[in-house]
């Protein structure tokens, strides 16, 4: 008898009907793994910050204002952070928007240069960042220059016509020249003169010699101006800076009757307007000016 083979095929049949729906179960539990696997991962809430400022100023305050989707209250928590530069990222602000999402805050601006601003919201989510120009006024006896020709005091509160001039710079030999590099500045603001210290012995004739100006990087000269300054209170100047401006210049010296006069040459309380906390020292062999020598 031939049941052997039939036994067999039976056998095998049998394997084969369990086998296939375990199969086709498998190729289902594939099959979803791999449309899990390819479903796009949930957005993060968006968060914004709308109208910032493009510049401001040092001592007042930036209001940085936007929107992040509302929780399931209607309400969440929001961090403002802040950067100086390429700087780290510090927490200014912690806020709860409303209902509709919005925040606003007012931020203190204590330091000049490009600041950045970006805003966290808790659970995930975060703004683009957003950054503003601020001003600062940098006294220039402070900073780095360069003094060529001569020599004199700086960071020392002078005296011209009865008024005090902190951060002055004052000439004690005939000759004074000072080099700053100002690129990202506005504004040059000095005043210039003899002190009151021993000016009574001075002859009516004698003066203070002033040549200041901008110039470039390769030595071009801006408005230069030349002038005389007599006996007297101090002369004030507020000198705009473009943006092809590298470089602030002065040059400084007493003519007088005597070879050492009994009252100082001073520039009174120098300061630049710039995009920055402070400025580049400058390159002895970048200098367009007189010659000078690197003293700082």
């Amino acid at each position: 008898m031939s049941l052997r083979p039939v036994v067999a095929a039976t056998t095998f049949a049998l394997i084969l009907s369990a086998l296939v729906p375990t199969a086709a179960a498998t190729a289902v539990d594939n099959a979803t793994s791999v449309t899990a696997g390819t479903s796009a991962k949930p957005k993060a809430p968006k968060v914004t910050i709308k109208n910032l400022a493009s510049s401001s100023e040092v001592g007042r305050k930036v209001k940085v204002t936007g929107t992040a989707k509302p929780g399931r209250s209607g309400k969440v928590k929001v961090k403002v952070q802040r950067r100086y530069g390429a700087g780290a990222w510090s927490t200014v602000a912690t806020k709860t928007t409303n209902k509709k999402g919005r925040y606003a805050v007012r931020v203190p601006l204590a330091q000049g240069g490009p600041t950045s601003f970006r805003v966290k919201r808790a659970g995930g989510g975060k703004s683009k960042i957003e950054t503003l120009a601020v001003y600062e006024w940098l006294y220039l006896a402070d900073q780095p220059f360069l003094l060529g020709l001569g020599g004199g005091s700086t960071r020392i509160t002078s005296v011209m016509g009865g008024r005090s001039f902190p951060e002055s710079i004052e000439l004690w030999t005939n000759n004074l020249v000072g080099l700053w590099s100002v690129a990202g500045c506005t504004t040059v603001d000095f005043w210039a003169g003899f002190t009151d210290r021993g000016r009574d012995q001075l002859d009516p004739a004698d003066h203070v010699e002033l040549r200041f100006g901008p110039l470039t990087a390769t030595g071009g000269e801006g408005t230069i101006t030349e002038e005389n300054i007599p006996i007297g209170p101090g002369v004030h100047h507020t000198v705009p800076v473009t943006s092809e401006t590298r470089y602030f210049g002065f040059a400084l010296s007493a003519d007088t009757e005597t070879s050492e006069p009994s009252a100082d040459a001073v520039i009174g309380t120098p300061r630049a307007r710039c995009n920055a906390s402070a400025l580049p020292s400058v390159r002895f062999e970048e200098t367009p000016l007189f010659g000078a020598r690197a003293v700082r």
